[in-house]
């Protein structure tokens, strides 16, 4: 997009660019081009205002569309009887991703964590929402010599929501591929455990594109990142292991002052994101367009 931007704004066609590249992570050199061809930026993060303010770039932050679409109280109970859980009985939520790589990489470290939560909660429910036929073939091949009791798939809707929301809803905490659905988690105000892995080749690729060997910023998971802390654990590469993992998830099924403390941080950023995202993007673009 920002090519054809900036032959518009070169033609004196007002340009407004709505969310940000992602420059904070990788490749902050794109600003330049950035500023060549944008007139107005709307941005989903607060952070990010700071960001285009000093480059010299005209900015609004809009919240995010995501946290109008959940609730700000969530009924836990309700979300388990939909998904024909017991409302009584713990439930962790295993997110291993929607791309392909990651059900991969992270599907049999996830099981094999949840085995050993298994001996610890023997009663403990597994939840697992699967965004389509294909990612459930994989993960059921991944699984296949897993043995886990008390293991519930879905990749069928049981609301007008996503599927991945209503696991979200029920769950106590979650262990979690790091994505939108960490954000996603947070709005729901749920501990969780995040964790991804990159193979060697796409380590490769991703420091020649951007001329990088890692990230600007000490966070991959976006609620660590809105909140400037390592509010929730990452583990990463080498750092994914089924022990390493389970001791994060205990705490975040046990550790009620830091479950309370985490639900108020996730309280706290579902009210900075959940306004009205669409009027305020709107509202902008018109006065951009309506001032030449």
């Amino acid at each position: 997009n920002l090519r054809l931007e900036e032959q518009l704004k070169k033609s004196g066609i007002p340009t407004v660019h709505f969310v940000s590249p992602s420059i904070w992570a990788w490749r902050y050199q794109r600003i330049e081009q950035i500023r060549r061809a944008v007139d107005h930026m709307l941005v989903l993060f607060p952070f990010e205002v700071d960001i285009y303010e000093k480059e010299g770039v005209p900015v609004t932050f809009v919240g995010h569309p995501l946290a109008q679409q959940i609730p700000e109280n969530p009924d836990s109970r309700a979300a388990r009887l939909r998904l024909g859980l017991d409302p009584d009985k713990a439930v962790l939520a295993i997110l291993p991703g929607s791309r392909k790589s990651e059900v991969n990489a992270l599907t049999k470290v996830f099981l094999e964590t949840a085995q050993k939560l298994h001996q610890k909660y023997p009663e403990m429910q597994f939840v697992v929402p699967l965004v389509n036929e294909a990612r459930k073939q994989q993960f059921l091949e991944l699984s296949k010599d897993i043995n886990l009791p008390n293991l519930h798939l879905f990749d069928k809707n049981v609301s007008q929501q996503p599927i991945s929301r209503d696991v979200m809803e029920a769950c106590d905490a979650s262990l979690l591929a790091s994505g939108t659905a960490s954000l996603e988690m947070a709005l729901y105000k749920k501990p969780m455990v995040i964790a991804y892995i990159l193979s060697p080749l796409m380590v490769k690729i991703m420091s020649w594109k951007s001329g990088q060997s890692a990230p600007l910023l000490p966070w991959i998971g976006l609620p660590n990142i809105l909140l400037r802390e390592f509010a929730v654990p990452e583990h990463l590469q080498e750092e994914v292991t089924p022990d390493k993992l389970m001791q994060s998830c205990v705490r975040a099924l046990e550790d009620k002052e830091y479950i309370q403390e985490t639900k108020s941080k996730f309280e706290t950023l579902y009210k900075t994101l959940a306004i009205d995202t669409p009027r305020l993007a709107a509202e902008q673009i018109w006065r951009v367009a309506t001032a030449n």
